[in-house]
């Protein structure tokens, strides 16, 4: 895949961010860089992206999927009422990832655990509503 003008400005308009953006919010910081670029460019590129292992693709429980840029083994937290998606430090451990491979006979090549529930902010604004 060539390094093209537009494929620069997509991996800016991820690895600027820590927000786990979606393809249309990468579309829209994009197209301040260059207001031709078209929906259909930022996903083919994130895909490419994805492919070569550039970037993350998580599968968030709201159906729209998040980029990371931080490609090393961690996990991720979904907020099910803001919908915000934060980096959690903690990933399967190589013995975890062989046990499951012996068990169900199979070869893992990478391992999404998202957790989800309620970030501390929205969590505190729940528990202040259920008081009243």
């Amino acid at each position: 895949m060539r390094n093209s003008r537009q494929k620069n400005i997509i991996r800016q308009a991820v690895t600027n961010r820590y927000d786990h953006p979606t393809a249309v919010m990468i579309y829209e910081t994009a197209r301040m860089s260059d207001p031709n670029i078209s929906l259909g460019t930022v996903y083919r590129n994130l895909n490419q992206m994805v492919h070569r292992g550039e970037l993350i693709k998580i599968n968030s429980p709201d159906g729209a999927d998040r980029f990371d840029w931080q490609t090393f083994p961690h996990s991720h937290f979904f907020c099910k009422a803001c919908s915000s998606v934060v980096d959690i430090k903690i990933a399967p451990s190589a013995r975890q990832i062989r046990s499951i491979e012996k068990h169900y006979g199979c070869y893992l090549q990478s391992i999404q655990l998202i957790g989800v529930g309620y970030c501390q902010k929205c969590n505190k604004n729940k528990e202040e509503l259920c008081q009243n």
